[in-house]
């Protein structure tokens, strides 16, 4: 739902300023979380339904699996779901973000069933900030039908950057955050308890 609601909300700024269609978006996630045991058992199921289906691998890899008329998409090259670690030029390391594969289909969708009125041109990708520098601890992952705890539930937040550039070159930035573990605390009430605003970025 961030993903989904940023880029509306950019788009709708874009539009208002007459400033042309989105061309080059980007999510740059950070968060407090726990790990579901469940969500990481579906994981498993997934890979092993993929290792033994070639369809399901074709289905897994199309960018645009979602979308309702798959003939009319246009040929835009998208970012790669599980591209390199980087550096950004204002010193920010990126890797790969866990929802990316389903994030980045939805709100290719969105796009196609509203007429890709946010562009035929968008090129939407997500990425997970963090510090390398930073320990990771050694613990064992949860079983499925175990989560974070109330506390850790409670503790927890999340924070996604979106910016955009358009046709027309000018630039915005959306910010979806708030408080609560964002796989569970934050997921029942994310509509009335997350705060996403917009603004143009010069």
């Amino acid at each position: 739902m961030p993903s989904d609601l940023a880029v509306l909300l950019l788009h709708q700024a874009a539009e208002a300023d007459g400033a042309g269609g989105l061309v080059e978006v980007q999510l740059v996630a950070t968060a407090k979380a726990g790990i579901s045991g469940g969500t990481l058992e579906s994981m498993r199921g997934q890979l092993d339904a993929m290792r033994s289906s070639t369809a399901l691998r074709s289905l897994a890899a199309d960018l645009y699996a979602l979308n309702p008329d798959r003939i009319r998409e246009p040929t835009t090259q998208q970012p790669l779901d599980a591209g390199p670690v980087r550096r950004s030029d204002d010193g920010t390391w990126t890797a790969p973000f866990i929802m990316a594969p389903f994030n980045t289909r939805i709100v290719r969708r969105s796009n196609a069933l509203q007429g890709w009125a946010y562009g035929r041109a968008l090129q939407y990708g997500e990425v997970m900030a963090f510090a390398p520098t930073r320990r990771v601890l050694d613990r064992s992952l949860p079983a499925p039908g175990a989560g974070p705890s109330a506390g850790t539930q409670r503790a927890g937040w999340f924070h996604s950057q979106v910016t955009a550039r358009t046709e027309d070159g000018h630039r915005y930035q959306a910010i979806a955050a708030g408080p609560g573990d964002p796989g569970y605390a934050a997921t029942a009430v994310l509509g009335g308890r997350n705060r996403t605003r917009s603004r143009p970025r010069r």
